[in-house]
């Protein structure tokens, strides 16, 4: 759009046309006729089976709602379930995530019916936390009012317990943490390298790179003043309020966010590289909960403001 503007016309109209026939199309899935959003041949198939077999069909096949089943083979015919990233996206990275989503079908089915981690005595799909007899764990009564852990409460309600799916997903995210990093430095470290030289030489080939250099830039000394009353603002939320939060960690997490933005989006590029290469990327929030849950145990409100400290730095900068 900064460069032809001949075909800009072109392309403004194929928008209005496409948002026109989504606009109009999705009456029917969202009011008219809501089995358009997702259903399974294999489930409608099974109505009249037995309990048994209609469970296991539901787990396998099922998926029209959240966490209802892996959704294999299921249809729909939705847009916004679809979504537009299977036609921005290069085949090579569908293929590649078709490839995890077959293996993740198998695992999460072997985990499940082979009562892996007592998986059995969970739902299949789910990321909530139970007590060891399958309900929903009780949090008020660990945890209390004042949201800190309160271990002879603990001791008397248990340890709570994760579906095997969930455990099977923190697992995974915490191998792609070390994968993503080995990966970009082994087969894409000298693209970074490249690329952070192409930046700060200001000759990087890109156009759209190009095209905002008639721009110019934004003085330091207003970033510092907007660190300065950001930094003032959080730390009042975190002392004022029912945090939980001790004022240390509260600095903690944000050089822990300013480090893993620096070194992420600056040197070592590794999800935001993974990202612009094959339009996906791998989270390294599971990090940071692990560095949360050491520096405040048994504090989770504090571990939410952990957590997410870092990605607000992160996605802001």
């Amino acid at each position: 759009l900064h460069f032809d503007s001949g075909a800009n016309v072109k392309r403004i109209k194929l928008f209005w046309a496409a948002f026109t026939g989504m606009f109009v199309y999705e009456v029917f899935p969202a009011y008219i006729f809501p089995l358009l959003n997702g259903f399974s041949i294999f489930c409608l198939a099974s109505q009249h089976a037995s309990k048994k077999t209609i469970d296991v069909f539901t787990n396998i096949f099922g998926g029209a709602g959240g966490n209802e089943g892996l959704g294999l083979l299921s249809l729909s015919f939705d847009w916004q379930y679809i979504g537009s990233g299977y036609m921005s996206l290069p085949l090579v990275q569908q293929a590649n995530s078709w490839v995890g989503y077959f293996f993740c079908y198998i695992a999460v089915v072997a985990i499940y019916y082979s009562n892996t981690w007592n998986s059995l005595s969970f739902p299949m799909l789910s990321t909530s936390i139970f007590s060891a007899n399958g309900s929903i764990y009780h949090q008020s009564a660990v945890f209390g009012t004042t949201f800190q852990l309160n271990q002879t409460a603990l001791a008397e309600v248990g340890l709570p317990a994760l579906t095997g799916s969930n455990a099977w997903q923190h697992l995974t995210n915490n191998l792609a943490i070390g994968a993503l990093i080995a990966h970009s430095v082994l087969f894409w470290g000298h693209y970074a390298r490249d690329s952070f030289r192409l930046a700060r030489t200001k000759t990087q080939p890109d156009p759209h790179y190009q095209a905002m250099q008639k721009y110019a830039e934004v003085p330091w000394w207003w970033y510092a003043i907007l660190l300065a009353l950001s930094f003032v603002a959080g730390l009042v939320v975190v002392i004022k309020g029912q945090t939980t939060l001790p004022w240390w960690s509260y600095i903690i997490a944000l050089l822990l966010g300013a480090f893993i933005t620096v070194t992420i989006r600056f040197d070592w590029p590794f999800s935001t590289l993974l990202y612009a290469r094959l339009g996906n990327g791998v989270a390294t929030s599971q990090l940071m909960k692990m560095v949360a849950g050491a520096i405040n145990p048994g504090r989770p409100v504090a571990n939410l403001y952990v957590r997410h400290l870092p990605y607000l730095i992160d996605a802001h900068f």
